[in-house]
């Protein structure tokens, strides 16, 4: 499952799917959207979903990972 929550108001968008992927996460947020316009922020409980482990290049570079999905919210 897959949700957005908004602390402030208590209202949730969410969605089933059976895998956690970048496609499940910008549905939900679509979802969201759609429903109540962009969000002013976005924040997650899980790290592996923005961040996820370095490469040899990148962790020698001191890079952070970033996955497909931190890229799409963060530009």
């Amino acid at each position: 499952m897959m949700n957005l929550v908004d602390d402030a108001t208590g209202i949730t968008v969410w969605r089933l799917g059976e895998p956690e992927t970048i496609w499940a996460a910008a549905h939900v947020r679509e979802a969201w959207m759609r429903a109540y316009g962009v969000p002013q922020a976005l924040y997650t409980d899980g790290k592996n979903v923005y961040k996820g482990e370095p490469t040899e290049k990148e962790w020698l570079r001191g890079e952070v990972a970033v996955t497909q999905w931190g890229r799409c919210v963060n530009g």
